[in-house]
């Protein structure tokens, strides 16, 4: 049943793409996180023709898909008008101008892509996957009362937002006092209209003490957000929301947006976004919430970045407690309901913490494609399942009014629960995502490409890397075995290439299980397998030369002791 249903989700996105191409529509993925792409080499296949804008210079991320850099590495910088114009610069006028464009962005924040396109280069915007929701339902102010609407009140951290200008010491001392845990650890985030982030851990640190939690909640502008710390590990949910009501118009299905008379940043444009989703006609019985199992996400691990509020890798097949898995379940059908009911239509997620006792907590909510989404997606179709990046295509960009698509979409609103169930069984991938740990920018000794690759046990213990050959696929890991093999993806390094510090490097992405999975939860607190730390240094060394290592221990060692 299954199979039938995801062969049929892609003869749908088969067709939309040559639908799309034979009126010479070019796609455009225009974004500061191309890695996020994949799902374009999939529109290249079935025939059609797509371009990324965005990344380093002379940098190419997908094969057969150009990339145009404005002369800078965009990935990870600041989601501004300024910014956007410049990466939209750098498209070839001839290659867009009056010409047909359905536009692709990982992280949308409203039409600031299409109307820099639809001006600046003059292309005719036929579809999109723009959305605005995301400066509401990501607003760390905004949480409580999404969290409240949705049904998800024990979800919700005990915190309180402040203004930074206006703490003294008293009151520094008693948000302290109030939110500190058990190992008098803080949460402190940026938030509010002055700080909104682009994910990723940005503006988010965490303390341990008095002392440096009134030094830093000092540095913050604006709003404040002091939050308890959870002692548990970090899991990530993603899922497809959307609705069943075609829009004739654009195609995919209909959308709700802010408008210039909404406040992102006050909680009860909840209640605007509520009624104008009724008014299109989204009732509950018209939405769609499809989800992917849980992951197990690790968290500034020191061997991969030098930030402690940086994601740096998933164990997509991470196998939870069934009652775990219940309470993702629940999770995602009401957060995705309410989402669906205010007309968001596409990829999004939440970051949760699991304690002690298994009480799971919504830390955030991540209205884009996160990053495991597109691998879980991945995993699902290699199960024969509906893969939710494919669904959130097909819900943007196809003619979602024809009778074939409208039953495709009944079915799999009616199989969510079951599709769910079954991805619980499969076998599940992990990606560890290396990021410049060193402070300053380091320089690319060599050049690389995405691939798999051999990676050999030399008879001291230590790996070896071989970039001679680019294998077909890789095997589930055994690190027991002498040689493993692993791929590397969202990656195109060249020699003299220059990579700052937080920026992602690359991913290792395969299969593994037991022993040798990648990620193990260590004091509650989930860490890289310490096998798998000499395989990862040597690819650090073989990128950046065998000092790099070295250099990000004496500088740890260094902060350690200014710290102490």
């Amino acid at each position: 049943m299954f199979s039938k249903l995801s062969n049929e989700v892609k003869a749908v996105f088969n067709k939309t793409v040559k639908e799309l191409s034979a009126k010479n529509t070019l796609f455009v993925m225009t974004a500061f996180y191309p890695q996020r792409g994949g799902i374009l080499q999939d529109v290249v296949k079935a025939g059609g023709q797509a371009v990324i804008a965005g990344g380093a210079p002379n940098q190419q991320l997908f094969t057969d898909i150009p990339q145009y850099s404005p002369g800078y590495d965009t990935t990870g910088i600041s989601e501004t008008p300024k910014e956007i114009y410049e990466i939209v610069k750098a498209l070839p006028e001839e290659l867009v101008s009056g010409r047909p464009v359905a536009l692709f962005v990982e992280a949308p924040v409203g039409n600031l892509w299409s109307n820099n396109l639809r001006v600046k280069k003059r292309a005719d915007i036929i579809a999109s996957n723009e959305q605005n929701l995301r400066l509401f339902f990501e607003e760390k102010t905004n949480l409580q009362k999404i969290l409240t609407e949705a049904g998800l009140e024990e979800c919700f951290i005990p915190s309180e937002v402040v203004k930074a200008e206006q703490l003294d010491a008293e009151k520094i001392s008693s948000l302290y006092a109030q939110y500190q845990g058990s190992n008098g650890k803080v949460v402190i985030q940026s938030c509010g209209a002055e700080n909104f982030e682009s994910g990723g851990g940005k503006g988010t640190s965490i303390v341990s003490s008095a002392e440096e939690f009134a030094q830093n909640i000092v540095q913050h502008k604006g709003d404040v957000k002091v939050a308890r710390f959870i002692d548990g590990f970090c899991s990530n949910m993603s899922m497809f929301v959307g609705n069943t009501i075609a829009d004739k118009e654009h195609g995919g299905v209909q959308k709700g947006h802010l408008t210039s008379e909404d406040n992102a940043f006050s909680e009860d444009t909840i209640y605007a976004l509520l009624q104008r989703g009724k008014e299109i006609g989204i009732s509950e019985d018209k939405t769609i919430v499809l989800t992917a199992r849980a992951s197990l996400k690790a968290i500034g691990d020191k061997n991969l970045t030098g930030s402690s509020s940086n994601g740096v890798g998933n164990s997509l097949g991470y196998e939870f407690p069934e009652e775990i898995n219940a309470k993702v379940y629940e999770i995602s059908q009401k957060l995705g309901t309410l989402m669906a009911q205010c007309g968001k239509v596409g990829l999004c997620g939440a970051d949760l913490i699991i304690d002690s006792d298994n009480h799971i907590w919504i830390n955030e909510v991540n209205d884009r494609q996160q990053g495991p989404t597109e691998q879980l997606s991945l995993d699902a179709e290699n199960a024969d399942l509906v893969g939710i990046h494919r669904l959130a295509f097909i819900s943007n960009y196809a003619d979602c009014s024809a009778p074939k698509t409208q039953k495709l979409l009944y079915q799999i609103q009616q199989s969510s629960e079951n599709l769910y169930k079954k991805s619980l069984e499969s076998d599940g991938s992990f990606y560890i995502k290396m990021m410049g740990k060193q402070q300053g920018t380091a320089t690319a000794i060599i050049d690389l490409k995405p691939g798999v690759y051999a990676i050999d046990k030399q008879a001291d213990g230590s790996w070896q890397w071989d970039f001679s050959q680019n294998h077909a696929q890789s095997q589930n890991i055994d690190l027991n075995q002498s040689r493993i093999y692993a791929g590397l993806t969202g990656v195109s390094l060249k020699k003299g290439q220059l990579v700052p510090a937080g920026a992602q490097i690359l991913r290792i992405v395969g299969k593994a299980k037991n022993g040798s999975s990648p990620f193990n939860i260590q004091n509650n607190k989930v860490v890289l397998n310490k096998k798998w730390l000499p395989i990862v240094n040597k690819l650090y060394s073989d990128i950046f030369g065998k000092d790099y290592n070295h250099q990000q221990t004496l500088l740890m060692n260094k902060n350690n002791s200014a710290q102490r």
